[in-house]
């Protein structure tokens, strides 16, 4: 589990990731993630500690595809900031999106915001990434 932490001067922590799919341990060559056949599916569990009467803190993945030369192709894949409701519980969030022809590698990022309280009690956990 992946938790936005505690810190005084700053109510946004992150984390990131940049996976080489080229080759890679998937061993994808250049001809198989350019046929544009390719899709990528993204699935993570969040909570947040909830605040009655507060703001409460939100949990965010942006997943971006990256050519040879780390240019951006396509839009990256936002999920937007993430509350789990009112009660105790994780909640999932799960998309499919096309894989950009030209990708070569992905940068997966957490981001957890603090809205209230000290501290930021936003969680991500069970991160997939997987190209189908």
């Amino acid at each position: 589990m992946f938790a936005g932490g505690k810190s005084a001067s700053t109510a946004l922590a992150s984390l990131s990731q940049t996976v080489n799919i080229l080759g890679g341990v998937q061993n994808y060559d250049a001809a198989q993630l350019d046929a544009g056949t390719l899709k990528v599916e993204i699935k993570f569990w969040y909570q947040n500690y909830y605040y009655w009467l507060l703001s409460t803190d939100l949990s965010q993945v942006i997943v971006t595809f990256l050519s040879a030369t780390n240019t951006v192709l396509g839009t990256p894949v936002n999920s937007g900031e993430k509350s789990c409701g009112s009660g105790p519980g994780w909640c999932q969030y799960s998309t499919t999106v096309n894989l950009p022809v030209g990708t070569r590698s992905i940068q997966y990022v957490m981001r957890f915001v603090r809205k209230g309280g000290s501290d930021n009690d936003a969680y991500i956990d069970d991160n997939s990434l997987r190209i189908i």
